[in-house]
């Protein structure tokens, strides 16, 4: 998405909040149709944005999970999002999108305005968002708990929180401001020690009986393999080769591979990624013993891909000269096509005569060559020739590129129409478990001891890669860039090695696990950061400033309880006029403000945790700037004794609130005997 198209929104305070609704949903009207007039109307209620095919569907929820909200337009009347409703659906979601062109992050937006909508009505009797309250936010909780899985409780939760900060901080609700937090949380995180935390941990890792199966159905012969068997099998096996998002692998060019030489004279072999969450584009470097099934993969993608790509360079430089398959017949393009004529120029066989009546194009003969071709080219994508614009990929190019039906197991080839392998495509064929689809393991009848068709999830080979990286030792910042994470502070996510595990490493190690005892200070390892300009270098600011240098957290934990944070206590002294400690101050205000964009940053990208951190680094920026203004306030005079007066701990009040517990503790034991 181009910086150019950013939106700068500035609400007038004194305007009611009807007014300032007005004045966004006009500016969003203006920017969509400066980025998205050629392709979508601002009055339709699906809109299939640029990027990636994200497609946001403007209807109403539905009641039950089985139903796809995709469909709901199509299957129940007056299924569009209210009219009162509707256009601030539109223009939130667009506004959102171009700060965030992110799928996951649409799909999560367009849930919770549908909660909204349905909710307001229900409450309110109208679907009107600026007279949204209290009510109106509990009861979408409610629908939230009931409508989509546990899983994702957290981030519906926080998303509706995220549009009431909008509406507050645009001055778009009637009541003026609501304070309001989501009281969903997030499920127990699978580095925690309990049983709940272990079986979370097991679920996202694949499971061995369905990932032994897939590597056999890989190893099979090339003719005992169905397209869509290739096109599962590749995908999943080149996620085994370096930990990649699928959107990632099917964002593979044609040539991908990378090969050089290491010192020794060693041949070393990568794949070329372009990660999808802001690392950039990287070479992830293949283990030795899986470059042959990346090979693999790619050759047999290749050759499955190589007629839509020849399509797909074809149309992108003729727009008048139809591409001529094997048996496209040999006639002047204006002159008449007899029925036949135009299946073979259409790359069907003469002999599949039913399709005339059941294909578009044909229905709509008499044509020639060159009626035909505009015919195909109407069909083209719509982003075309780019098959991911943001990656500068064509579809020319494109590794995972294949004719429409291609992959089919019950309709033919079209062999003039392109078609974009989405996640959703494989992902349904690894995890096809009901009777209405059979997927790559039920097609190779692979089931569990319970005579369960095997599945498996395309994100679980990426959480399995990091776990044997961390098994493995590997660096923290190596497995981010290995796996294309903007944050190192993520990796923690994707590691599930259990924690017998890690007891076990730390005892081959020798590491006491008892305690540290007798440390010396020949054992401390040289090349740490001795300098606060390093903090630059780090990528986050869960780090606490200390006389002797910082220390590193993570945003998941609390700031340290042993960090000696004098600052915000009430009984620190300073003395005016010591100008090496008003530099010290000086110093550290720096580095602390940095800090707090770090963090501020790491919240509003809903890090769990970061938001205490924010509170940490805003209360010491306070107490910092106001201690420093004294000190250079040139009316004190120097040697004067300076503390700063406020709500902030003293030892004393902590003492005696201690005091108080015990005492109340004690008095509670008296009365129960």
């Amino acid at each position: 998405m181009n910086n150019d198209n950013i939106l700068i929104l500035i609400p007038k305070k004194t305007a009611n909040a009807h007014e300032n609704m007005q004045a966004f949903i006009s500016l969003c009207q203006k920017a969509f149709a400066a980025i998205y007039s050629d392709s979508v109307d601002w009055s339709d209620y699906v809109w299939r944005l640029r990027e990636n095919y994200n497609t946001a569907y403007f209807c109403k929820i539905t009641d039950s999970k089985k139903e796809s909200l995709q469909l709901t337009a199509k299957r129940i009347p007056n299924s569009f999002l209210d009219s009162a409703f509707v256009d601030f659906a539109k223009s939130y979601v667009l506004y959102d999108y171009i700060k965030q062109p992110s799928r996951s992050s649409l799909k999560i937006s367009m849930a919770v305005l549908k909660v909204l909508e349905k909710v307001l009505i229900q409450v309110n009797r109208s679907a009107d968002v600026t007279n949204l309250n209290l009510t109106v936010l509990n009861e979408c909780i409610a629908v939230i708990r009931k409508r989509f899985s546990a899983s994702s409780h957290h981030k519906h939760g926080r998303r509706l929180e995220k549009i009431l900060a909008f509406l507050n901080e645009n001055c778009m609700l009637r009541k003026g401001f609501l304070s309001w937090s989501s009281p969903l949380k997030p499920l127990e995180s699978s580095s925690n020690l309990s049983a709940t935390a272990e079986q979370a941990r097991k679920d996202k890792l694949p499971d061995g009986e369905a990932l032994k199966a897939l590597a056999e159905i890989f190893s099979l012969p090339d003719d005992q393999l169905s397209t869509k068997d290739i096109l599962t099998s590749s995908v999943f096996a080149l996620l085994m080769c370096a930990p990649g998002r699928i959107s990632e692998v099917l964002s593979l060019p044609e040539n991908c591979e990378y090969f050089t030489k290491n010192s020794a004279g060693e041949e070393q072999y990568g794949l070329k990624y372009y990660s999808g969450k802001g690392y950039g584009a990287d070479i992830k470097w293949v283990p030795s013993a899986m470059v042959p099934v990346a090979k693999k993969a790619i050759s047999r993608m290749r050759k499955l891909s190589q007629p839509a790509r020849k399509l797909a360079a074809w149309a992108e430089e003729n727009t008048e000269s139809i591409y001529r398959f094997e048996n496209t017949p040999n006639k002047n393009n204006g002159e008449p096509l007899t029925d036949n004529e135009i299946l073979m120029a259409l790359g069907f066989s003469s002999n599949q005569k039913y399709i005339l009546n059941n294909n578009d194009i044909c229905k709509a003969r008499p044509h020639n060559l060159s009626t035909l071709w505009q015919a195909v080219r109407e069909k083209l994508p719509h982003d075309f020739p780019w098959y991911d614009r943001a990656k500068g990929i064509k579809y020319r190019d494109a590794l995972f590129l294949l004719n429409h039906h291609q992959a089919s197991e019950h309709f033919p080839t079209y062999h003039y129409e392109l078609f974009k392998v989405l996640p959703s495509y494989i992902s349904k064929d690894l995890n096809a478990t009901d009777g209405r689809q059979t997927g790559i393991f039920g097609r190779h009848h692979y089931m569990d001891s319970n005579g369960n068709v095997l599945k498996l999830k395309s994100h679980q080979a990426r959480h399995l890669l990091n776990t044997i990286a961390q098994r493995g030792n590997l660096s923290e910042l190596s497995i981010a860039m290995w796996s294309g994470r903007a944050l190192v502070s993520t990796n923690h996510v994707y590691n599930h090695v259990s924690d017998s595990e890690m007891l076990r490493t730390a005892q081959r190690l020798s590491i006491n696990t008892g305690a540290l005892q007798g440390l010396s200070l020949d054992s401390i390892v040289s090349g740490l950061p001795s300098d606060i300009s390093v903090l630059n270098s780090l990528d986050h600011g869960a780090i606490h400033i200390t006389e002797f240098g910082y220390c590193v957290h993570d945003y998941s934990m609390s700031p340290c309880e042993k960090f000696r944070n004098c600052l915000n206590c009430s009984e620190q002294v300073c003395i005016k006029g010591d100008g090496e400690k008003l530099r010290r101050l000086q110093e550290k205000l720096e580095a602390t403000e940095m800090l707090l964009t770090r963090a501020s940053e790491a919240m509003s990208e809903d890090e769990y945790g970061a938001d205490r951190w924010v509170q940490q680094h805003e209360a010491t920026l306070n107490r910092m700037k106001a201690l420093i203004n004294v000190l250079m306030d040139d009316n004190i005079a120097d040697g004067s004794p300076v503390r700063y007066e406020g709500q902030a701990f003293t030892h004393a009040a902590k003492m005696l609130a201690e005091k108080i517990n015990l005492d109340n503790q004690l008095t509670s034991i008296k009365k129960n005997n």
